[in-house]
């Protein structure tokens, strides 16, 4: 089922139809007809007003509002709805809202107390308005495939519960994942000591073309030797991958070419045969006990150029326990952050530590912060230089994101929150805004138009993102700046009241809908 989500986006094509009864100077919004075709459109229902749109005036009438559905998100299931209803004001016994799914009554609404998310078993969902005094409220009303009827034996349960050590189940992390083994003979004695962690790293996932995909990358200190993938990428399991490790054998040579070994071995073989799937978090392992050899700045900078173009974040895993991971031991493979955005994150081996692996993981491919470079939260600012939640070069976030941006109001000031985009996986990715610690929007799915929401705060503004397990996008990209005063515009306004106004630059704001994109 949809959680409970505030959507702004661009308009759906939709047939526009008359109110089922209204007067002619207080009118509900019009009816909709909207075809869905594999995605979640978010519709937007407000209290009368003198024209039926929401810049017009508040009023009392008796009026409904009826949203018809068509189509499928998922092929074979029939649609249902999923209700949201949002900062209601002035509603009691003489002013109530009424929720239909089809002819059946759902909920009425006859208090200031927003309801729980409704899930309607109907493709028809009318709102109907009964008031003597306008009253404020906003109804938003997404698509959903229907529940099974009650009577209908429950499907049993195909993933079991979780409570292990990592943020989720590691079977459910769709990840490309690139284990890199430094096969110098300098690096024998940290390898081998390391080998079995690095196996039960490979264990702790599941491996499958939906899920993830795993490779093993040998360098070597020679690009005379063999280097390169040891098998056909993206075709290993725990057990396969366990086999090519044991067939790893040391070259002569204190230093692996690493920079030669990633522009020609590489990237070469994922560009040509073995892409990178889209959407995808995509991760290089390395473990190694010893430095790469220097690099020349061409090749330096084609590698820092890939790794960008690919979105491929790296992990450095130390495997010598007796050295420490700085820029005295570790000056060429830690020149990958040199430049910005910062593509390698680090990961020191512990002498004697049982739960090794799980502190590798849980410090690297289960923290997004930590492959993507976020602080976690940021310093209090009004500043207004422009957040970006993926910096220029990089084209997507990562997994396991949990970051906030805080914002102070200056005195007599609001603070004007503008979206230059958003793009997240829709409903398991969120951006979630918050005034002084309360929660006023939660956004999700893709939106490129700019919405600015004017937020009174007298602590602060909280800017969340958190991102799951699955597929990766784009994030968004904001400013804050202190404002005396937040024009009309595509915004949401919120203020010490809870109210929640909508501005919209459009000569017919009617045919404007929310609507997530995929």
């Amino acid at each position: 089922m949809v959680n409970s989500v505030l959507f702004i986006a661009v308009a759906v094509a939709a047939a526009l139809l008359a109110p089922l009864n209204s007067d002619a100077a207080c009118s509900c919004p019009p009816d909709y007809i909207l075809t869905i075709n594999n995605s979640h459109p978010t519709t937007t229902i407000w209290a009368p007003t003198s024209d039926g749109n929401y810049t017009g005036t508040p009023c009392a009438t008796n009026c409904s509002t009826t949203i018809a559905y068509f189509g499928h998100i998922t092929e074979g299931k029939l649609l249902g709805a999923s209700i949201t209803v949002m900062s209601p004001s002035g509603l009691n016994g003489n002013n109530y809202v009424n929720i239909y799914g089809g002819n059946t009554l759902v909920q009425t609404i006859s208090s200031d107390t927003a309801p729980p998310v409704l899930n309607i078993d109907n493709s028809n969902v009318t709102i109907e308005f009964i008031l003597k005094d306008p009253v404020t409220v906003y109804i938003f009303s997404s698509p959903i495939d229907r529940e099974a009827p009650a009577s209908t034996t429950p499907s049993p349960a195909t993933t079991p519960v979780y409570n292990g050590s990592y943020p989720v189940n590691p079977a459910l992390v769709k990840l490309d994942l690139i284990i890199g083994i430094d096969a110098s003979q300098n690096n024998l004695a940290s390898f081998q000591d390391a080998k079995n962690t690095i196996k039960e790293v490979v264990n702790t996932f599941g491996y499958s073309d939906d899920s993830v995909r795993l490779s093993l990358f040998r360098f070597t200190p020679s690009d005379t030797l063999p280097y390169g993938f040891f098998d056909i990428p993206w075709t290993l399991n725990a057990a396969t991958f366990a086999t090519s490790l044991d067939s790893i054998v040391p070259y002569p040579g204190a230093q692996s070419d690493y920079f030669t070994q990633l522009n020609v071995g590489l990237f070469k073989a994922i560009d040509n045969n073995y892409k990178f799937r889209d959407n995808t978090e995509r991760v290089l392992l390395i473990f190694t006990g010893s430095d790469a050899a220097a690099v020349n700045n061409d090749t330096l900078t084609a590698v820092k150029g890939k790794i960008n173009a690919d979105d491929l974040r790296i992990v450095l895993a130390n495997t010598n326990k007796s050295l420490s991971l700085s820029n005295v031991n570790f000056k060429q493979l830690l020149s990958l952050n040199d430049a910005n955005p910062k593509p390698l994150s680090t990961y020191q081996f512990i002498l004697d530590d049982s739960s090794q692996v799980q502190n590798l993981l849980n410090s690297t491919i289960f923290n997004g912060n930590a492959l993507s470079q976020l602080p976690g939260t940021s310093p209090q600012s009004t500043a207004s230089a422009a957040d970006v939640i993926v910096p220029d070069g990089f084209q997507r976030y990562t997994i396991f994101i949990n970051d906030v941006r805080k914002y102070v109001p200056e005195f007599n000031k609001i603070i004007k929150l503008t979206f230059a985009y958003f793009e997240t996986n829709y409903n398991t990715d969120f951006i979630i805004i918050s005034v002084d610690g309360k929660e006023v929007a939660r956004l999700s799915g893709q939106y490129g138009y700019e919405p600015y929401f004017c937020l009174a705060a007298t602590d602060n503004v909280e800017v969340t993102f958190t991102t799951s397990y699955g597929n990766v996008y784009k994030g968004y990209k904001s400013t804050a700046e202190a404002v005396l005063t937040c024009g009309p515009g595509k915004s949401i306004e919120y203020s010490k009241s809870g109210k929640i106004m909508k501005y919209i630059k459009t000569s017919d704001v009617s045919t404007y809908l929310g609507s997530p994109l995929y």
